[in-house]
C-alpha cells in the first residue's frame, strides 16, 4: 500500500514520496520506529523482501527482516483493523526466510505484528526453526488438499481474500 511504501523509503532513510495526513503518520510511525531500532542492532535489515514459501505455489513479501545474531525477526505492518489469525501468515514468512537465506544459525524466530489502529504495542509470538520445519509440512498437506481434484471446500470470512469468493459464496 502507499503506507507501507512511505514507510519503507523512511526506514531506508530517504524522504516521503507522498504528503501524509496526521492520521497516516499515527499509522505508520510505529512501524517505522521499530524498524529503526531493530536495524541499528541487527547484522541483516531488509524491507519488501520477497521469499518462495513453497516454490511458485507459495511465496510472499515481508515487509520488514532482521537478523540479529541467532534471531529472525520478521516485522508485518497492518494499516488498518483487521482479524484474523495473521501468525500462519508470518510463520509462512519466516519458514521462507530460513529457507531462502539457509539460517543454519537462527535458534529463535520473533514474529512480531504491528497494528497501531488496534494497539500502540507490537505482539511478538516466538518459535523457532524445528517448529517452523514442521509447519512447512503441514502447509504442504493443506496445498495438496487444495489441489486434489476434489478438494472439501470451507467457505467463511477467511474468503473475502480470495478473487473466487463470489463465485463460491453463490454456490454453496
Amino acid at each position: 500500500t502507499m503506507l507501507h511504501t512511505q514507510a519503507e523509503l523512511a526506514i531506508e532513510g530517504r524522504p516521503f514520496s507522498e504528503v501524509l495526513s496526521e492520521e497516516d503518520l499515527s499509522l505508520i510511525q510505529p512501524y517505522i520506529d521499530y524498524c529503526l531500532s531493530l536495524k541499528k542492532i541487527s547484522d541483516i535489515a531488509e524491507t519488501e523482501r520477497q521469499v518462495q514459501i513453497l516454490g511458485e505455489k507459495c511465496w510472499g513479501t515481508i515487509d520488514f527482516l532482521a537478523i540479529t545474531g541467532p534471531r529472525l525477526t520478521i516485522v508485518d505492518l497492518k494499516t488498518g483493523i483487521m482479524s484474523g489469525d495473521f501468525l500462519i501468515q508470518l510463520m509462512a514468512y519466516a519458514l521462507g526466510a530460513l529457507k531462502e537465506f539457509n539460517f543454519v544459525g537462527i535458534e529463535s524466530v520473533h514474529l512480531v505484528i504491528i497494528q497501531p489502529a488496534v494497539s500502540p504495542e507490537p505482539i511478538i509470538p516466538r518459535t523457532t526453526p524445528d517448529e517452523l520445519w514442521r509447519f512447512e509440512k503441514e502447509l504442504k498437506q493443506i496445498i495438496e488438499m487444495a489441489e486434489d481434484k476434489n478438494p472439501q471446500f470451507r467457505t467463511g470470512a477467511h474468503c473475502r481474500w480470495c478473487n473466487a469468493s463470489s463465485i463460491w459464496v453463490a454456490a454453496f
